[in-house]
């Protein structure tokens, strides 16, 4: 079921929005769709077409899901339809691309042996301050403030498929559940954040880089120099997700000596 790939995952947690597309008894095609309550003015789906059937045929079928999904989005009142997969594209996201769809973004989840890197500039400049999640907590105005300018980078690096309008109170549950209490989460100075990145325990033994955000790139090195630090020892991988619409992300990624992973690729349409 290669020719299945993304299909597969998220027909798994969505086995309701669910068509099949036949050819005579065989089923040649099939599409699953869902709303992303975070970004959610996009139809996602995912889609499969089996390569083996004749090519008047696989422009049918892809004609059909499309028709479908399309009429599907606007009677939601919804203008945008996003797909997305691992590269190289498997048939139906091929045939997207002539139709249309743009490639808008593209995603790296890489790993590395934290015992391999080498940290250097380990100490902290005159004036700053290294705080952990457990000490943002004690101090309610700067949990606050941290939520508000994550939510303000998220929506830049995410405007080709915008943020919902989300109080302050629901997004600081969604990007504050489960990060690491001990684990140094801020650069400050003067009050002001200069860097942050959460962290989290994904996996266990895989400390995971996630939210972040900072003024100036350096600064986001002091940080993660200081947080990879205090993790050796702590747990034995690093784990990232690097979208190529976050510059400071993708500084990030290109920072360490992550392992060659997969490129996920995110395509968007204008219906």
């Amino acid at each position: 079921m290669k020719y299945k790939r993304e299909f597969l995952r998220q027909v798994r947690s969505y086995p309701d929005n669910l068509k099949k597309y036949r050819l005579g008894d065989t089923v040649v095609g099939e599409s699953v769709w869902w709303r992303n309550s975070i970004h959610p003015y996009s139809l996602n789906f995912a889609a499969w077409i089996s390569p083996t059937i004749d090519l008047n045929y696989q422009t049918q079928t892809f004609t059909q899901i499309l028709d479908f999904l399309q009429k599907r989005a606007k009677n939601q009142g919804l203008t945008t339809l996003i797909t997305k997969d691992y590269a190289p594209q498997l048939l139906f996201n091929s045939l997207a691309q002539a139709a249309n769809f743009a490639l808008v973004r593209t995603t790296v989840q890489p790993q590395l042996l934290l015992a391999s890197l080498e940290l250097t500039n380990l100490t902290i400049p005159e004036g700053f301050e290294i705080i952990s999640y457990s000490d943002l907590k004690k101090r309610p105005t700067a949990f606050a403030a941290l939520a508000k300018l994550n939510y303000h980078d998220y929506q830049i690096s995410h405007i080709l498929n915008p943020v919902a309008k989300i109080g302050l109170t629901e997004w600081e549950r969604t990007i504050y559940n489960a990060v690491l209490p001990e684990a140094p989460i801020a650069l400050i100075k003067d009050q002001q954040f200069l860097a942050y990145c959460f962290l989290f325990e994904d996996e266990p033994g895989t400390l995971t880089l996630g939210w972040m955000g900072a003024i100036e790139p350096e600064y986001l090195d002091i940080l993660q120099n200081i947080q990879l630090d205090w993790a050796k020892g702590k747990y034995q991988q690093l784990a990232g997700e690097f979208d190529s619409t976050d510059q400071l992300a993708m500084h990030c990624y290109q920072r360490f000596p992550f392992e060659l992973c997969p490129v996920y690729e995110t395509y968007k349409k204008e219906i």
